[in-house]
């Protein structure tokens, strides 16, 4: 299974023109771990480093049809 950052790396979010609302639906938390001395680096703050300002994502880990329904649920809405 590929994860978003594998299929669309940071430095292609970066050349992006277009900032509009970002969704951000996935199996995987969108909260930053601690990474030590390290700046934390994720796909949000990618998307927020290139100007993008909605960025609506989960903070939690969920299930993949979890995640669906709710992703389907809040398009359709």
């Amino acid at each position: 299974m590929e994860v978003g950052h594998n299929i669309f790396p940071g430095i292609e979010i970066q050349k992006l023109e277009n900032h509009t609302a970002t969704f951000l639906m996935g199996c995987s938390g969108r909260s930053l771990p601690p990474n030590g001395k390290y700046t934390p680096q994720d796909t949000h703050l990618s998307y927020l480093s290139a100007g993008f300002l909605v960025i609506v994502s989960n903070l939690w880990e969920v299930t993949d049809n979890d995640i669906d329904r709710f992703g389907k649920a809040n398009l359709d809405a």
